[in-house]
């Protein structure tokens, strides 16, 4: 994208909040890791699960224990935080801007009625706790939650030491690794792809051909696996798959010959087959209407 645009400057704050979240996210891992793994714990995260056919809970991280669940909606919050009541609102101010968000103790509460229900027509009878946890200690806040627990990331371990005094186990470890595998079996990962149409942008914002992800020239070709950034003055290899794999992921979920030779600005067919047939992408459909997917082993990490 252009990035003197304002759909580029939207997009970037979108990104900017996804990543101090998973920042967040990491950072709570970091301090659960103080915890020592046993039978009696597992952690799953970012869990997704359908309740019924118009409700879906996404949790950030659930601890499955003999004793209890425990929710952790995790956030990184910055500037002044005032969590009001009636109605449940949260008020953030940053730098003298104020914003009116969703109030987290609704999600979290929200949570909780889920997993319960979920949890009663398996068969398990736990209780089910939940905190709000902030990645960092970043905000400061002036007007506390009374419905759920606010807690510091590093907070997390004494939470969990603390309950575990508090309740007596109520399921064997072997009941525990059972609950957790059909928790994992239950879990639908929610896929943003393809992002125009997660972020609702015109694809003819989003620029085509090979583009150096270092400087965001256009690169020259030198052979099928090669290709010449004029800027960097460096070789980058299999820059077309790369390519395509962004088509992917930002435009359609699958890809036609048609579409990688506009997409890649190649002059022929040919070219374009023998890319898509190098790539370790899925091929679908018959030859003339053959397109191409992701695998089902694909992954982004």
């Amino acid at each position: 994208m252009n990035p003197t645009s304002s759909e580029y400057q939207n997009v970037f704050r979108r990104y900017d909040s996804i990543r101090a979240g998973y920042n967040g996210e990491s950072n709570v891992d970091r301090h659960l890791s103080k915890i020592s793994p046993t039978p009696q714990l597992i952690v799953l995260q970012d869990i997704n699960i359908q309740i019924n056919p118009q409700w879906f809970i996404q949790i950030d991280t659930l601890i499955i224990t003999n004793r209890y669940i425990l929710i952790l909606e995790i956030k990184s919050y910055r500037g002044i935080l005032h969590f009001e009541e009636d109605p449940y609102t949260l008020i953030q101010i940053n730098d003298e801007d104020s914003f009116v968000r969703r109030c987290p103790q609704l999600q979290a509460r929200s949570y909780i009625e889920g997993i319960k229900e979920w949890l009663n027509r398996h068969g398990f009878n736990l209780p089910v706790y939940a905190n709000i946890v902030l990645g960092f200690p970043t905000a400061q806040v002036r007007t506390a939650p009374k419905l759920i627990k606010l807690i510091q990331a590093e907070e997390v371990p004494f939470r969990i030491r603390e309950l575990n005094k508090n309740y007596p186990a109520v399921i064997s470890d072997e009941n525990v690794k059972l609950l957790a595998n059909l928790l994992k079996a239950s879990n639908d990962p929610y896929m943003a792809f393809p992002l125009c149409e997660y972020y609702r942008l015109d694809p003819n914002l989003i620029r085509t051909g090979v583009i150096c992800r270092k400087c965001g020239s256009h690169l020259q070709k030198q052979s099928q696996a090669t290709w010449w950034c004029n800027s960097c003055l460096i070789i980058v290899e299999k820059a077309s798959v790369r390519a395509i794999e962004d088509w992917l992921i930002l435009m359609k979920t699958t890809i036609s010959n048609e579409e990688c030779r506009k997409w890649l600005g190649l002059k022929d067919k040919y070219a374009a087959n023998y890319l898509l047939k190098k790539s370790k992408l899925e091929a679908i459909g018959n030859s003339k209407a053959r397109k191409y997917q992701f695998s089902s082993k694909f992954s982004l990490r």
